[in-house]
């Protein structure tokens, strides 16, 4: 394979740090939809003056993961959000919202696993956390 051939793995390496299964599988069945893929989301990532900051677009990404059940895209946005500078009260704020939006039902079928997960985040980062976790 020619470094051509594999330039699309080195821009996933440099946004991710790895090409994941899916996106491989994706460029196999179809490089052309692997590539609009990765320029979408290489500008939804993009740092902007007036836009959102990244914690920002990780958050909403918990909330749109979180209203579609879609329980380990939140958790793995909330770990991407964290390491990107979103706060505990911010995902304290988004989660009563989304409780309140989704109701208890709603709520517990994905809202509190993210939320556990949170917490357990927090638990083991403890040292360097300044909000303490959920109870």
């Amino acid at each position: 394979m020619s470094a051509a051939d594999n330039s699309w793995m080195s821009e996933w390496e440099r946004m991710t740090g790895r090409v994941s299964e899916s996106v491989s599988n994706l460029h196999e069945m179809n490089p052309a939809a692997e590539e609009s893929y990765r320029t979408l989301r290489s500008w939804i990532y993009q740092e902007r003056p007036d836009g959102l900051s990244r914690a920002e677009k990780e958050l909403v990404m918990i909330v749109m993961n979180i209203s579609l059940g879609r329980k380990d895209g939140a958790i793995r946005h909330l770990n991407n959000g964290l390491k990107h500078g979103l706060t505990i009260t911010q995902v304290r704020e988004a989660m009563s919202l989304l409780f309140l939006f989704q109701g208890v039902s709603g709520w517990l079928e994905t809202g509190q696993a993210v939320w556990q997960a949170c917490a357990n985040t927090l638990k083991s980062d403890d040292a360097s956390a300044t909000d303490k976790a959920p109870r």
